[in-house]
């Protein structure tokens, strides 16, 4: 299960709204049969199941109290999931202009504002004190 915002610290606002609007609405045209969670339009202490079918979770504007201060520590979350497991993920930074997005199988990359791409590894060190 999926829960909402829990607190009153959690902002929301019209910006998170409307972003989430234009992500909702430009999936539904392309992948109709397809569910969609918006951390926005869930609702206040909404409970979702989820399930095996192909679905998207969308978070318009993560970090927003960073947002609200304008403190450029926001980025946009978008994650395909299919049999409950997340297939495809894209994090984009508009601050950095940075889009980071990796796929089952295939790897995680990173293209930069000069719209460089690269292939993203993991550290080969096993002992956080090394690190």
């Amino acid at each position: 299960k999926i829960e909402t915002k829990s607190n009153s610290v959690d902002l929301v606002t019209e910006t998170d709204q409307k972003c989430e609007e234009l992500v909702l609405e430009l999936l539904r045209s392309k992948y109709p049969a397809h569910a969609i969670i918006g951390e926005e339009s869930c609702g206040t202490h909404g409970t979702y199941e989820l399930t095996d079918a192909p679905t998207w979770t969308v978070d318009p504007i993560d970090g927003t109290t960073n947002f609200v201060h304008r403190l450029g520590l926001s980025c946009v979350l978008i994650a395909f999931l299919r049999n409950k497991e997340v297939q495809v993920g894209v994090i984009y930074n508009p601050t950095s202009e940075e889009l980071f997005w990796a796929v089952r199988g295939s790897g995680a990359f990173l293209q930069t504002r000069d719209a460089t791409v690269r292939k993203l590894r993991v550290s080969a060190i096993t002992d956080i004190t090394q690190a």
